[in-house]
């Protein structure tokens, strides 16, 4: 009996011994000496409703007549839905909801293979019924023409979607893309762009008076080898005169240049990809709002696709561009695709071994449907500050922190936090301007975790009691409201 009760001992000491093992299990209300106290920023940042959401580029499917589809989408809850996407919109007719003649011939990213999957405004007023997600719509200024184009403007605002935001064209700043039709084509010199800029955005100000409109611009131009990219920025800031513009679109892709990188290497790249030194280049004119109409990690080199440190990854990246001065939109790339860069799977993926099917939420979607669950509704957003903030080592950017927070601020406000640390933690939450009742969180059980389906990760939404304290388990995303 006396061995026995020594064994059981042993036993309990070892159970509690280990908080990452065990203490994210503990039922909600447990007072933690170590909790970790929270503060907030002393800067708020008014934001809009619709700052976060997708490029929708879908030439591969899955398809907008299936209901499966849609359900995903409305799902994640976009607040903003760029259409028809990047570089397919240099080549789309809006009216067939398809390539145009050009586009065809072209074939720059190849369709489905069970045939074209018409894409048309009248799918996108689905979601904005579904969602309320305003559309973004990029105006194709490569083959069509401004009489078409707002034509297309008009039938959307006719179908009762609202013209909010018009972006004038996708990456003309690129000399040798597509293949078969490169930009130069259209716009041999930088001023070309900027000349017809001038022009069709005083016919869409006098159309549209309150919607807004944005240039192409690049991210870091000096960092660009290609002279046409490098010179981009400051041509066009020297030819703004007569050019109706509130605000400059960049696209934010986060490259791994290491040889054997880890999983924490992921991240740390992701977050000097959006420094605000790297975003806020001075070379695009302060005056101007920023978009960011398309971001994520470079999917030919990203090292852990469809693993849940993309997902822990993508969501740190949007929450850190949404927080950040100037910016006024940002849409992750891409809604749907395969496993490098996609929220919703167009076909069956192997991850590791494991099979995702079709129309299923990828690591990065589930991460992002929680950002999505803390942002919407909120009419500003502010960091938090932890009184202890653990980090880990990285091969190239140091040490970086594991606890990443966001409060949103509004009728309803929300609380993110994010721990991508291998130990739980604790925090006292009673410190952050209103009082929660009740936190959604979801945890890998390690940052190589496949998701490949609701399964793959754990769930679990409690109810916080009087002491305001919230475990956070490894690896986890969690909304406290």
């Amino acid at each position: 009996m006396k061995k026995a009760a020594i064994i059981l001992c042993s036993a309990l000491l070892a159970c509690c011994s280990s908080k990452s093992d065990h203490e994210a299990d503990r039922p909600a209300g447990i007072n933690d000496p170590d909790a970790v106290n929270l503060s907030l920023s002393q800067e708020s940042k008014q934001i809009e409703d619709c700052i976060f959401g997708y490029n929708t580029q879908s030439i591969k499917g899955p398809g907008w007549e299936r209901s499966d589809f849609i359900s995903k989408i409305t799902e994640l809850n976009p607040g903003n839905f760029r259409y028809p996407g990047g570089t397919v919109g240099n080549f789309w007719d809006w009216k067939t909801g398809y390539y145009n003649d050009i586009g065809k011939s072209v074939n720059v990213i190849a369709p489905s293979a069970s045939g074209p999957l018409p894409y048309k405004l009248d799918h996108v007023k689905i979601v904005y019924e579904n969602t309320g997600a305003t559309p973004v719509y990029l105006i194709n200024m490569l083959t069509s023409t401004y009489e078409d184009q707002l034509e297309m403007l008009k039938y959307a605002e006719s179908i009762g979607l609202p013209v909010k935001f018009i972006e004038m064209g996708n990456e003309y700043y690129l000399d040798d893309h597509p293949e078969n039709y490169n930009y130069l084509t259209v716009f041999p010199q930088i001023t070309d762009y900027t000349d017809m800029c001038r022009e069709w955005t005083e016919g869409f100000r006098k159309e549209f008076p309150d919607a807004k409109i944005g240039l192409i611009g690049v991210t870091s131009p000096n960092s660009w080898k290609k002279v046409r990219a490098h010179d981009w920025n400051d041509t066009v800031m020297d030819n703004m005169d007569g050019i109706q513009c509130d605000a400059m679109s960049i696209h934010i892709y986060t490259k791994n240049n290491l040889d054997s990188p880890a999983p924490y290497d992921m991240i740390g790249q992701t977050l000097a990809s959006v420094a605000e030194s790297k975003v806020l280049d001075p070379s695009i004119d302060p005056e101007y709002g920023l978009w960011v109409t398309e971001y994520n990690y470079e999917g030919a080199s990203n090292p852990f696709p469809g693993q849940w440190v993309h997902g822990l990854a993508a969501t740190i990246m949007s929450a850190n561009l949404i927080v950040m001065d100037r910016v006024e939109m940002i849409c992750f790339f891409n809604l749907t695709a395969g496993k490098t860069a996609s929220a919703i799977f167009d076909s069956d993926v192997d991850i590791n071994g494991t099979t995702a099917p079709e129309c299923s939420l990828s690591a990065t979607g589930e991460g992002l449907k929680m950002l999505s669950r803390a942002q919407r509704g909120a009419e500003s957003v502010r960091t938090v500050k932890f009184s202890e903030n653990p980090s880990v080592q990285t091969q190239k950017h140091g040490e970086i922190s594991t606890l990443y927070g966001y409060m949103f601020g509004g009728e309803t406000p929300k609380l993110l936090v994010i721990n991508i640390g291998k130990d739980a933690r604790t925090i006292n939450t009673g410190n952050i301007g209103f009082n929660p009742t009740s936190f959604e969180q979801i945890s890998g059980s390690s940052l190589e975790t496949a998701v490949a389906g609701p399964s793959s990760l754990s769930r679990l939404s409690r109810s916080i009691v009087e002491n305001g304290q919230v475990m956070l388990r490894p690896y986890s995303i969690t909304v406290i409201q």
